[in-house]
């Protein structure tokens, strides 16, 4: 994703160049405020995926210690 900063100086010709390059326009506008807002909610998603992956592993690991033990105890009943 590329990030085209406008401003009032510079506003008419990045219009005019993207419209040159059959570029469609939509502008999505964010404060100074928002943006930093935007920044502080990508860090807790990042936050939250990282505490589900590791959610995710323990219970693989648990499942997979488990079904080791079952295998154990099964092969052992067998001997």
């Amino acid at each position: 994703m590329d990030w085209i900063v406008i401003n009032r100086e510079n506003i008419d010709e990045k219009l005019a160049e993207l419209e040159a390059n059959g570029i469609p326009i939509g502008l999505y506008v964010l404060t100074g405020e928002g943006y930093e807002n935007l920044g502080l909610n990508i860090s807790d998603i990042r936050a939250l995926i990282q505490q589900q992956q590791e959610i995710i592993v323990a219970y693989e690991n648990y499942y997979k210690e488990s079904e080791a033990a079952i295998q154990e105890h099964n092969n052992s009943l067998n001997d």
